[in-house]
């Protein structure tokens, strides 16, 4: 390598020294790959917006993000991961059924508006996993149901809520399974 005219040349003193440290950065390199790696078919939001329009996501090709997402997240069947960034929020507007889908991390909102007539209005959202860290998972309609498959986990952390904007007799209700509600009223931050 030259710097400023002159070769600079890093020796390592020994073998066994260069050894240690091509073991040690070949590590590295693995860990830090796989920590926060992104797959193909993940999905992160690209704006705020509506769960279903596809402005609202950027979808992993492997090496990139492409924004439009070709499909919203859940609309085909896959182990792809999903994420709701912190400047964003996301909203389910229509009853809706969300196919089988990896982790949905929530960084930002999700927004269960569901301005339907209450009877009660349905969510079905097929994930392993739901991650709330930081942000919010809210249920905005009048009765809004968010239906998950019966091993479905839901983690909480780094001041993360599940809020409802109107509380109303225990209307908003999140279901594990299909009949044992995990809350059955939400009352401000759970």
């Amino acid at each position: 390598m030259i710097l400023g005219g002159r070769y600079i040349l890093l020796n390592i003193v020994t073998m066994g020294k260069n050894y240690i440290f091509k073991i040690i950065l070949f590590c590295t390199i693995i860990i830090t790959s796989l920590i926060g790696a992104q797959n193909a078919g993940d999905f992160q939001t690209a704006a705020s917006g509506d769960w279903t329009n596809l402005n609202s996501w950027s979808q992993r090709d492997g090496s990139t993000w492409i924004t439009p997402a070709t499909n919203y997240p859940g609309q085909i069947s896959g182990p792809y991961e999903i994420t709701v960034l912190l400047a964003h929020t996301i909203a389910f507007r229509t009853t809706s059924t969300i196919l089988h889908t990896g982790i949905l991390n929530i960084l930002g909102n999700l927004n269960l508006n569901v301005p339907g007539n209450g009877n009660p209005d349905s969510i079905n959202l097929n994930t392993t996993e739901v991650n709330i860290n930081g942000g919010s998972l809210n249920f905005i309609g009048t009765k809004v149901r968010l239906n998950l498959p019966s091993t479905t986990v839901i983690i909480i952390t780094n001041n993360a809520a599940i809020t409802a904007s109107t509380c109303n007799n225990n209307n908003n209700t999140i279901y594990i399974g299909a009949s044992t509600p995990f809350k059955t009223i939400f009352r401000g931050i759970v």
